[in-house]
């Protein structure tokens, strides 16, 4: 069987450092069709969303699976549900139609999403509320949850060169507050419960724009003086900084997407007490077993820190266990697996 996955980026086509971790959809699909003949695209990094849309349309139609994921794919399935009745379609979205900003763009892509979903054989969501948002939306296919998984042999906890990766930033263990990720964090959330604690605010982005947006509203509330900005750390500095920190706090703004869950699971594999949103805790996060739920102010989340203080080794401790069990690629991949086969996606 010919199985094209068509991943958003070319980055992740390819293993996402020297030791060979690869990107968490890239690893579940090469998982799930481990047997089958898989092409990865995209295979160059030129091309707009309907340029790419375009070039990949050929591939599309001559595959016996398409997995499409975001961006260009969706363009894609679109254009091949216009010319074949059956573009044999498995749809991996973090966006559920209409759930969006109201830009013009985003709603038309809104609607080739919803088109391409509805001509599915099978959706896949990282999010329990994104399987509801899906079935009152009145979706028909089978709705696959399968969590975002992380490579536990390489993000751990138990690192012999943790004392100097924090040394080399001024930090100590259990000294700091994290927050990993792109623009969508609550940058002045998370930088009050550090100031709240008496701790350094550490936050860590791979993105410049990112990290000149969080220094302005952290000037502009004061915060600047107790933060610390930190651009494209290697992924065996950020490993360090997860295992090290006190709490890794990944409070969100945005809530049409899952956002912050590479973070969470990189975080917990670690061995880190991570604390998330409610909208995205569900199949990841018992609150106060293997991480955290952000409810109230800052000062009602460092409340509730101070009240569970010697709780935090057995989290730390468990969080790590459940990456390890249940979020490593091949347990995520035998539950999709047996979910397609369960609902004859893949026949």
């Amino acid at each position: 069987m010919v199985v094209n996955l068509f991943l958003s980026s070319h980055v992740w086509t390819a293993p996402l450092n020297a030791f060979g971790v690869r990107q968490h959809v890239a690893a579940l699909y090469e998982e799930v069709f481990r047997g089958s003949e898989i092409r990865v695209y995209p295979r160059n990094r030129a091309g707009g969303l309907l340029a790419n849309g375009l070039r990949h349309l050929p591939s599309l139609l001559a595959g016996e699976i398409n997995v499409l994921t975001q961006g260009y794919p969706i363009v894609t399935g679109a254009l091949a549900s216009w010319i074949t009745r059956n573009p044999r379609l498995i749809v991996h979205t973090w966006k559920v139609p209409g759930l969006s900003d109201e830009r013009m763009s985003a709603r038309t892509y809104d609607i080739l999403l919803r088109r391409v979903i509805n001509r599915a054989r099978a959706v896949v969501v990282a999010s329990e509320v994104q399987r509801r948002q899906l079935e009152a939306l009145g979706v028909s296919c089978p709705i696959v949850f399968a969590p975002v998984s992380v490579d536990s042999r390489f993000w751990r906890n138990n690192l012999e060169d943790l004392d100097d990766v924090l040394k080399s930033f001024g930090l100590a263990k259990h000294g700091y507050v994290l927050t990993v990720g792109g623009s969508d964090r609550d940058e002045i959330y998370a930088a009050n419960v550090a100031s709240r604690l008496g701790l350094p605010y550490v936050r860590t982005t791979y993105d410049i724009n990112t990290a000149e947006r969080a220094r302005l509203q952290l000037a502009r509330e004061g915060l600047e003086s107790h933060s610390r900005i930190l651009i494209k750390p290697s992924d065996v500095e950020l490993r360090a900084l997860y295992a090290g920190a006190w709490v890794v706090c990944l409070p969100t703004l945005t809530r049409t997407n899952p956002a912050g869950l590479t973070s969470l699971v990189e975080g917990m594999a670690c061995g880190a007490a991570v604390a998330i949103p409610e909208t995205i805790a569900e199949g990841y996060v018992e609150d106060g077993a293997n991480g955290l739920v952000l409810r109230g102010s800052p000062a009602d989340f460092v409340a509730r820190m101070v009240s569970i203080h010697d709780k935090l080794p057995l989290i730390r401790q468990k969080a790590r266990q459940f990456a390890e069990s249940e979020l490593n690629n091949l347990t995520v991949a035998t539950l999709v697996r047996s979910q397609f086969q369960a609902e004859q996606v893949v026949m």
